[in-house]
């Protein structure tokens, strides 16, 4: 307050004690009470001297008369330092002028300049008539009794209508004023009892403020609290009353004695709690354990008769968690954080009441006018630490929990905005609410905010609960400290909270003087003290006085409105991130031009893309990029989350309905990327035809990366484990794709079927890569018209020239060495091989079978059958040569009709356009120098594997085959790949909702 305001109100004091013609002692003092208990200033003998010139200038004469006007003076000085008072200090400036009235007699004759003041500080005649009563005391005219409480030792009270407590051998009654407009108390003590407020004495006659803390003690009266005083006010037809209730709860973390020792309290609504003790005692764990986080070991906590962790489905939507971490989406606004918290909460209302909703709760928390500011991270801030540990309690109360339970509220912050939390949390509690808070080194006037105070100790042991200005005395007591029952400052009433727990952890001193390491009280002590004198007198029984679950506003939206509420704000989220989007959206086609560009060879000026020897690069780096992309865009979704999700854990929402707008989020923003990929990338390297192939693979790719990406962001707890085990995952996928490590050296050299090694079964890399190559060869515009041709002249080709004519020459072989003389036995493995493949020709049924298989053995095989074999196996050759001959004729008139169709170079410029050599070769196998791969009972085909017909019917396949069996049915293995890579997303997908991962990895 300035000087001249302060001037001011000394010259209105001054005209006061003249008018009302108060007794100089008794106006110096009314002047000093106001200087010293609402402007604090205790040293004013400056001030007091210009009161008392001041009561001098303004003397009335001796017909009662004053000398000028001094109501006009007065109402002139109000006008002036209205602008300059708050509406508090107005009501209690005017209630000290009433207070020199010492009489009522003397406030009527003073009557017009009381008015005078009142209509300037816009005081209705109710509330003038209301201050009267409480100066001066009660009449038959009195307005309403609601607001007014008599503390007195009487058993009833004479007024009915009056808010009635009673204490025992009070002489005299305390009267109380609940001043609603600005949500204060006053009191006023009429009697001869002596009773002290903050360690000060209360004087008779004289108002005294009622703070937050405050207590009223008395040597023959038991304390009167502030809780005792709210609590009387507390309407419980407004606010249903309800029970928190511990019974013998107890917990220890595994291979540990630490977590809460056993422990049985009961509180009712209304209240706001503290939980205080040193690093480390388990105040959080407490916390979690009264939520519901962390189950209890051994006994119960329950509402209203109601366990919190049996009855989870009862209770949801009453209890509310904030923790001590921020856990605000960063992209997004003020409101938007609130909007969206609210719509997940609130389904049972419309959308305009939900707007209504957040902008009261952002108008109670001064938010309001900060709403459309973005939250931004502690880096890169847009709101103070104040407004975002305002904004996290508010997305715990825009639905209105019954009990909310705050993790040190007002950690990082300046003692300005902790006050303002604080007294945030306060206001919810006088709604009825329970208010449970974890606090560190709260100040004196935060400490008194408190209706009730839990202390710990090491272990998890509680030792104190109660009122927490009696935690001090009852320290001091049991310790024997000089002034055990003094907890206030005489001279100012502040509290020091730090006292507890230095009285606490008090050390021994040795015999040198010096502290020692050990306690004076070890935590068992305290923590025995506690049980002997404190919690034997908590009553648990008596709980059910309260029944059934606590209102609640909550409703939860259906899945299907929750999947749209996650999917909105998560995209809103994204697109509120200018960087994020834009690297996204030009990510895909700047890498797709990159790789396109320099795998674009060209052996001279004119690029030709039948020559081009790089597009088994292209088609692997795509594959490669877009591994990256999709799990890198996933990979830190769910772990960003993970603070968010525990907070929404207690409005038991659907993971189904959160994993799903993760995942169709990320499915379009893949569907987008891989389709500029492709486009970009194809056009530069000058595919044709198969933008919706190579869209159609890699795009299954991506969303397979995705719900890896995904997964590990849901199973780890830190982002850096995460980017640490990306290379773990996708170079397995890079290096047995079928491309760097080739599956045949893989392969196990003695099978007598040819498939994929399993480790390479499990690569989608391997599957990707197969699809594009097999239909980049067999799906191009040359390649389709002539495939199924091909396919049946290669397998013709094959077993008349190649494998007829090795069985035809190795029987000739063993034929021979038989004639020489030499026994069939030293040739049972080649035997073996012949009677194997003709076995397999036979099956083919192109000819009968042949008669004397069984005698193609060891022991059994002779000069006759060996030409026997060598006939049937000419014949077989005869046929397919005639096969292939036929084949070659249809292909060749096929050819000739094109050429008359469409012209002479038309099948050139489309071979030159869509063929590619190098991938001809890939899928031919050209450059193996061996045809055949022999086993102990097969000669198992190397050339062409993309025309060999597969030799399992269970899906299995030799690399680059065109085509997969199950069963009886033949599948193209571009949509065969492609059912893989979805069922190992699918399989991934489920992983994800059970969260079978981060399971594994806690067990």
């Amino acid at each position: 307050m300035n000087e001249v305001t302060l001037n001011a109100l000394i010259n209105l004091f001054a005209i006061f004690s003249a008018i009302t013609r108060s007794e100089r002692q008794h106006a110096r003092s009314s002047f000093s009470s106001y200087l010293e208990l609402h402007l604090g200033i205790s040293s004013s003998e400056e001030y007091r001297k210009l009161f008392d010139e001041l009561i001098d200038f303004y003397e009335i004469d001796e017909q009662g008369e004053p000398l000028f006007d001094m109501i006009q003076q007065a109402e002139t000085i109000c006008n002036n330092i209205r602008g300059r008072l708050h509406r508090t200090e107005q009501i209690m400036l005017f209630l000290r002028f009433l207070e020199l009235a010492r009489r009522e007699d003397d406030h009527k004759k003073a009557g017009e300049l009381f008015l005078t003041v009142a209509r300037v500080f816009s005081i209705t005649p109710q509330e003038y008539r209301k201050y009267c009563t409480f100066i001066y005391g009660f009449t038959s005219n009195d307005p309403n009794y609601s607001e007014f409480l008599v503390i007195n030792q009487n058993a009833e009270n004479d007024l009915p209508a009056i808010k009635h407590l009673q204490r025992n051998n009070l002489d005299g009654e305390l009267v109380f004023l609940f001043l609603k407009d600005i949500g204060r108390y006053i009191l006023i003590f009429r009697g001869n009892e002596s009773l002290y407020l903050e360690g000060n004495p209360i004087l008779p006659g004289r108002f005294y403020a009622f703070k937050e803390g405050s207590i009223v003690r008395g040597a023959r009266v038991s304390p009167i609290y502030f809780t005792d005083v709210n609590a009387a006010f507390f309407n419980q037809a407004e606010t249903p009353a309800f029970t928190l209730v511990g019974q013998n709860a107890e917990f220890k973390f595994k291979n540990s004695s630490n977590g809460l020792f056993e422990f049985n309290f009961i509180e009712n609504s209304g209240q706001l709690i503290a939980i205080m003790g040193g690093s480390g005692v388990g105040k959080s764990t407490l916390l979690n354990i009264l939520n519901g986080n962390i189950p209890l070991g051994k006994g119960s906590i329950s509402i209203n008769g109601l366990d919190i962790n049996a009855h989870k489905k009862d209770i949801e939507g009453v209890i509310g968690f904030v923790p001590q971490d921020d856990l605000l989406f960063e992209e997004l606004t003020v409101w938007d954080n609130l909007y969206y918290n609210a719509r997940l909460c609130l389904d049972n209302f419309s959308e305009e009441y939900i707007v209504k909703v957040v902008t009261r709760v952002l108008q109670e928390l001064e938010l309001f006018e900060f709403r459309e500011l973005l939250v931004g991270s502690p880096l890169k801030k847009y709101i103070s630490g104040g407004q975002r540990k305002r904004l996290n309690i508010a997305l715990e109360l825009v639905r209105e929990p019954s009990i909310l339970y705050v993790d040190e509220p007002t950690s990082g912050l300046s003692s300005m905005d902790s006050e303002k939390v604080m007294l945030l949390l306060k206001h919810q509690a006088r709604q009825g609410k329970l208010v449970v808070v974890n606090i560190h080194q709260p100040s004196s006037d935060i400490f008194k905010l408190f209706d009730k105070l839990w202390i710990m100790d090491k272990g998890g042991r509680m030792i104190y609960t109660g009122n927490p200005l009696d935690a001090i005395i009852y320290f001091k007591e049991l310790t024997n400290h000089v002034n055990p029952l003094e907890c206030e400052c005489l001279h100012c009433g502040n509290v020091n909270p730090e006292q507890v727990l230095e009285i606490v952890e008090t050390k021994k001193i040795d015999g040198s003087g010096n502290f020692t390491h050990e306690r004076r009280f070890s935590p068992e002590e305290w923590y025995r003290l506690f049980k002997q004198n404190i919690e034997k007198k908590v009553d648990v029984t008596g709980h059910d006085s309260f029944s059934g679950t606590p209102k609640t506003h909550f409703k939860k939206p259906g899945v299907w409105k929750q999947l749209r509420i996650f999917f909105s704000r998560n995209l809103k989220i994204k697109v509120s991130d200018n960087q994020y989007l834009l690297i996204n959206l030009i990510e895909a086609p700047l890498l797709a031009l990159i790789v396109g560009y320099f795998t674009k060879f060209s052996e001279g000026s004119e690029y030709i893309f039948a020559r081009n020897k790089n597009l088994i690069s292209y088609i692997f780096m795509a594959i490669v990029v877009v591994l990256f992309m999709g799990m890198s865009v996933s990979a830190e979704e769910i772990i960003k989350d993970r603070k968010i999700l525990q907070r929404e854990s207690f409005l038991n929402l659907s993971r189904l309905s959160y994993v799903n707008s993760k995942v169709s989020f990320l499915v379009l923003l893949s569907a987008f990327q891989t389709l500029t990929f492709v486009l970009v990338g194809n056009m530069v390297i000058g595919i044709h035809g198969l933008t919706l192939s190579y869209w159609l693979v890699l795009f299954s790719v991506a969303v397979f990366s995705n719900l890896l990406g995904l997964n590990i962001s849901s199973a780890f707890d830190s982002v850096v484990t995460i980017y640490i085990l990306i290379p773990l995952l996708l170079i397995p996928q890079i290096l047995l794709c079928g491309v760097i490590v080739k599956f045949d050296d893989l392969q196990d050299k003695t099978a007598d079927k040819d498939a994929v090694p399993i480790v390479g079964e499990l690569m989608v890399a391997r599957w990707a890569f197969e699809a594009l190559a097999v239909e980049q060869f067999m799906g191009n515009q040359y390649m389709a018209q002539f495939f199924d041709e091909e396919k049946k002249l290669a397998q013709a080709r094959f077993q008349s020239d190649l494998l007829l004519t090795e069985l035809i020459g190795r029987v000739d072989f063993v034929g021979g060495q038989i004639n020489k003389g030499k026994s069939s036995g030293e040739f049972e493995s080649k035997l073996t091989i012949i009677r194997n493949e003709i076995t397999k020709l036979d099956h083919q049924g192109v000819l009968p079978s042949f008669a004397f298989t069984d005698s193609i053995t060891a022991g059994k095989f002779n000069g006759p059958i060996a030409e026997l074999v060598k006939k049937h196996l000419h014949d077989l050759q005869h046929y397919y040569s005639g096969q292939k001959n036929l084949i070659r004729s249809q292909e060749d008139t096929k050819v000739l009709s094109l050429n008359r169709e469409y012209g002479s170079n038309y099948l050139f410029d489309l071979k030159q356009k869509h063929n590619n050599l190098a991938i001809e070769e890939l899928v031919l196998n050209a450059g193996s120098k061996e045809y055949f791969r022999e086993t102990t009972a097969r000669l198992m085909q190397k050339i062409a594997p993309v025309f060999k017909v597969p030799d399992f019917n269970n899906g299995r396949a030799h690399f680059l085959s065109s085509e997969k069996r199950v069963f009886s049915l033949s599948f193209r293995t571009l949509f065969f790949n492609v059912s893989v890579i979805w069922l190992m997303t699918i399989f991934l997908y489920l992983a994800l909702y059970f969260n079978w991962l981060r399971k594994i990895l806690n067990r």
